[in-house]
């Protein structure tokens, strides 16, 4: 809230969670831009670009739960083994990237403590603490703008042309 000299107040921002909705999209698109051919024929050439599919597993509450129906990806000659990090991106079904909020919108001043706990006042009611991240939207760990991916990643070596007798 912002006040004038008279104490009347000349604008008030409210942060709000974006209401769209995703679990009435079909998929989403799971993109790992270092791997750009992994298997995945289709007519739509965002989903022939796509890393995985996401299909909607359940809601719980806020949260939507994906499955990929473990799907096993291939990288013959590739270089799997030597993997140093991923760019990931996620988007609908159209291949539009999802973003949950503007860069502005963090506010990087919040120290990342995930230690604080909510409190509550005599009466039992919710004490803000913008400290916290389950209370604070901005906060960098905001527990409804996280994301949880969780990959399984092996190697199998070929022993084709290896003399295996001595």
């Amino acid at each position: 809230v912002k006040f004038d000299a008279s104490n009347a107040v000349v604008s008030a921002y409210k942060y709000t969670l974006n209401t769209e909705t995703l679990e009435s999209d079909k998929f989403l698109l799971l993109k790992i831009d270092e791997y750009q051919d992994v298997n995945e024929m289709a007519t739509n050439q965002e989903v022939s670009k796509s890393f995985s599919i996401l299909f909607p597993d359940f809601v719980n509450g806020d949260f939507l739960y994906t499955d990929t129906h473990y799907v096993d990806k291939v990288f013959r000659f590739s270089s799997l083994g030597n993997v140093k990090n991923f760019t990931i991106s996620i988007q609908d079904s159209k291949g539009n990237q999802l973003v949950p909020c503007p860069s502005d919108f963090i506010d990087s001043h919040v120290p990342v403590n995930s230690s604080i706990k909510d409190t509550r006042d005599i009466n039992g009611n919710l004490v803000r603490d913008y400290r916290a991240k389950t209370n604070y939207i901005r906060h960098p760990l905001y527990e409804k703008l996280q994301n949880i991916l969780m990959f399984k990643i092996g190697v199998v070596e070929n022993d084709i042309d290896r003399a295996i007798f001595n």
